[in-house]
């Protein structure tokens, strides 16, 4: 039920505060030494009412490689290269994914991941779709996980289990956590 909650609350944002919302996102997430520095930066395509970070995706006019994820398998995500937006074809759950046309990136070598999900706690927890492919992905990984969320998708509470991974930081349109 609170999934639902909170993904319905995410569905019937007003469009012009989202539009103003993401863009407020995505210059925190610009401004973060972190970012700059970054060389491989993991994001997602945004789906049900999630925060549009495609206007960090400079096409090839950066020297940054931008990583979209392809689900692979149960409980399986393999993040890829992204060259042109234009090549993406639905994938699993008719979200847009890349080509499989390269191997998928080592998720050692990922600086950033930009993390979706439905809530996120000031402790770093966060409540994806309930399928644990981030989870699963992430528990080995050395990079950066920032969850992205708008400010009402904070709550105070997100109860963790053993196979849950916390977000080192935690992005909304107002603020910057770090847990």
């Amino acid at each position: 039920m609170f999934r639902e909650r909170k993904l319905l609350e995410r569905l019937i944002h007003n469009p012009c505060l989202k539009l103003a919302r993401d863009k407020a996102i995505i210059a925190r997430i610009k401004k973060l030494r972190e970012y700059r520095t970054a060389k491989v930066i993991a994001f997602y395509m945004p789906v049900h009412g999630e925060i549009s970070l495609l206007p960090l995706f400079p096409g090839n006019r950066t020297k940054k490689i931008f990583l979209l994820p392809k689900i692979s398998g149960p409980h399986t995500l393999k993040f890829y290269p992204l060259k042109n937006l234009n090549l993406l074809k639905l994938g699993k759950f008719k979200i847009p994914e890349p080509p499989a046309e390269t191997l998928p990136f080592d998720r050692k070598k990922i600086d950033i991941f930009l993390v979706p999900g439905l809530a996120f706690d000031a402790g770093g927890n966060r409540l994806g779709y309930g399928r644990g492919y981030y989870d699963y992905f992430l528990k080995d990984t050395p990079g950066l996980k920032i969850g992205i969320a708008y400010d009402f998708q904070l709550v105070e509470n997100i109860p963790a289990g053993k196979t849950d991974v916390p977000m080192d930081m935690i992005i909304t349109e107002k603020k910057t956590i770090r847990p």
